[in-house]
């Protein structure tokens, strides 16, 4: 957390943060002065340094209700909302200890564990979720080459990339395999199956020499599995889907999906769906759809991950009435 805290500066007369605009940060005044300014221009307020207010961070709320600005040099620490929020649920925890911060305890290969606690999915976890899953994860390493998981094989363990990067790639009989996306530290892995229930729908192969931290297949249903699936009725979602609010995702194989499909459903296959993503619209609720509950769950697990909001159709479109 103290890595990614930074020391910023702004003159007097520029604007820390604008009413109404969102930021990925919140501000901790160290010195100078702000002015807090109505939408209307009117002055709503001041804060100085040092003051006992000056304790808590700003804006405050999220879009801020106040503009501030500078009312002299002003000196904030910034630090990445998303993230202070995680480990501030830390220390709200009794059942999680938290330690003081000193030399032994940041170092640069702590990156992982940031960008792994600033993905959606994580911070949606309770933070003795979380304590548990570092706990009961162990390291292992691989060489250039070596295969992490292998396509078709049961799924026995999530992994967490700590060092190096991987390769997921899925074979087609009589094609070339074709390689589907590149992690690197923080990203994670092996969750489809293990959430799924079903083989490994592709290949993981270490990129160059890769450090790793995995959780066990046990472990992982135990702490992690239901966290992650938000299931959906079919009334419930229907309705969701009617009211504009959310779109029916089918996750389906096209060949799947021509025997019988909800209408108007969008319909990218689960394989693909880490590279299609990025055209998905934001501010959407996508229900994934598939015939028993288990892909669709694997679906709503990425782009949740990706920073999209995702539910899941109750147990698929078993005994649901749909469009042949």
């Amino acid at each position: 957390m103290a890595k990614r805290t930074k020391l910023i500066h702004r003159h007097g007369g520029d604007y820390l943060f604008r009413a109404g605009e969102h930021s990925a940060y919140t501000y901790f005044l160290v010195s100078g002065q702000l002015a807090f300014e109505a939408p209307t221009g009117l002055l709503s307020g001041h804060l100085s340094a040092g003051d006992t207010a000056a304790a808590e961070p700003l804006p405050g709320t999220s879009p801020p209700q106040v503009s501030a600005r500078c009312l002299s040099d002003v000196a904030c620490l910034s630090v990445d909302s998303a993230l202070l929020e995680v480990m501030l649920s830390w220390g709200r925890d009794p059942q999680v200890d938290v330690g003081e911060v000193g030399a032994h305890t940041a170092t640069a290969a702590d990156d992982w564990m940031l960008r792994l606690l600033q993905r959606r999915t994580f911070q949606q976890l309770p933070a003795r979720i979380l304590q548990a899953m570092f706990l009961r994860m162990s390291p292992v390493s691989a060489n250039s080459g070596e295969m992490l998981i292998r396509q078709s094989e049961s799924g026995d363990y999530f992994y967490v990339i700590v060092e190096g990067h991987c390769r997921v790639i899925r074979e087609v009989p009589g094609h070339a395999p074709l390689v589907l996306a590149t992690f690197g530290p923080g990203d994670c892995f092996g969750e489809d199956s293990l959430l799924s229930g079903t083989p490994r729908n592709a290949s993981v192969q270490a990129q160059n020499a890769v450090k790793l931290l995995r959780l066990s297949q046990a472990d992982f249903a135990q702490l992690l599995g239901s966290a992650w699936t938000r299931r959906l009725g079919f009334d419930a979602a229907a309705g969701r889907v009617a009211s504009g609010t959310a779109r029916w995702l089918d996750v389906r194989l096209p060949s799947e999906r021509a025997g019988r499909h909800l209408p108007d459903s969008l319909n990218i296959p689960l394989y693909r769906l880490r590279s299609k993503a990025a055209e998905l619209p934001a501010g959407t609720v996508y229900i994934c759809v598939c015939d028993n509950g288990r892909s669709s769950a694997v679906a709503a697990f990425i782009l949740a991950h990706l920073g999209l909001e995702a539910c899941v159709l109750g147990n698929g479109l078993l005994n649901i009435e749909t469009t042949g």
